[in-house]
């Protein structure tokens, strides 16, 4: 079956190389590793030339010798904290903080009752008597319809919802 023409020709398929191929090189020669040796001149020395030592650290930790100052900003007061507790005052004074009632809100759930007894009983009557032509033992069963879901809505409207 070799000379079949269906067969393509068998792949070999090995690793990905282990290094990449170089295409641009730099421009110019790298700099030179040597990088300058002295402290940074942004850095202030520490008083103290010793080396810093993992038990030093922990003395100062501990608190057998003072910490060598504050971290935190000062916090003195200014004319701005000054202006703000005026403002403050001001607005104690003329009553700002003070919560007052609100007016009670009329409640719409006694509307909405009643316009959704009306939709459900007219819709459960006016169909059943539009389909059967007003047929009095199927009327019965559009009527209890009509009862039940004005039960439901009862149920509802009064007794699950609250007031809105």
């Amino acid at each position: 079956m070799p000379d079949d023409p269906a067969d393509p020709p068998r792949k070999f398929y090995g690793l990905k190389p282990r290094a990449f191929d170089a295409v641009n090189y730099p421009a110019h020669a790298p700099l030179s590793d040597a990088s300058p040796t002295g402290p940074d001149p942004g850095i202030a020395r520490a008083a103290d030339t010793a080396p810093i030592t993992v038990e030093a650290l922990n003395r100062t930790a501990a608190g057998e010798q003072p910490a060598l100052g504050v971290n935190g900003p000062v916090n003195r007061a200014n004319e701005v904290h000054d202006m703000l507790e005026l403002n403050r005052r001001l607005a104690r004074q003329s009553g700002a903080f003070e919560l007052k009632p609100l007016p009670p809100r009329r409640s719409r759930r006694k509307r909405d009752f009643w316009i959704l007894v009306a939709l459900a009983n007219g819709g459960c009557v006016g169909f059943t008597g539009l389909v059967t032509r007003f047929n009095p033992a199927v009327m019965a069963f559009g009527l209890g319809a009509g009862l039940f879901l004005t039960l439901a809505l009862t149920w509802i409207m009064w007794f699950v919802m609250d007031d809105y």
